[in-house]
C-alpha cells in the first residue's frame, strides 16, 4: 500500500483517509473502511460497522458528483470480559469522548451477566 502512494509514514503505513468524510486524501476516489484506516479511534469490528453506512452515503454522493454529506464521529464499541461470566462495553467516539451504553457498575452489574449469557451461549 506504501508503493501505491495509499498509506504514507506520516498515517502510520494505514490508509490515509479523511476522518469524517472517510475518502482518501490524495486519492477522490478510494474510500476506506475498517481497521486498515488511520482513524485516531480504538480498532474493531464495531468501528468498521458504523462507517459502512458513511462510506456508503459518501460514495453515492461522490459517484453523482454531490458533496459528502455524511461525517463518521469516530464511535466504537469494543467488548471486555469482566470475569468468566460477565462481559460489558467500551464505548466511544473520537477524541475519547464517552459514549452512552456503559454500565454504571464496576463489573457491569446483572446486565454484564445477561450480555456474557447472549453472547456465549446462545
Amino acid at each position: 500500500m506504501i508503493d501505491s502512494g495509499l498509506a504514507t509514514s506520516s498515517s502510520n503505513n494505514l490508509l490515509d483517509v479523511d476522518k469524517e468524510t472517510l475518502r482518501h486524501n490524495k486519492y477522490t476516489n478510494v474510500f476506506g473502511l475498517g481497521d486498515v484506516c488511520n482513524l485516531p479511534t480504538t480498532k474493531g469490528f464495531w468501528g468498521g460497522w458504523y462507517q459502512i453506512h458513511v462510506v456508503r452515503n459518501n460514495l453515492y454522493k461522490s459517484l453523482k458528483g454531490q458533496d459528502l454529506n455524511a461525517k463518521y464521529d469516530g464511535y466504537t464499541q469494543i467488548p471486555v470480559l469482566t470475569g468468566q461470566a460477565g462481559i460489558t462495553y467500551v464505548k466511544h467516539a473520537y477524541d475519547n469522548k464517552d459514549s452512552s451504553g456503559h454500565l454504571p457498575h464496576r463489573n457491569g452489574g446483572p446486565i454484564s451477566r445477561i450480555r456474557y449469557y447472549y453472547w456465549a451461549k446462545s
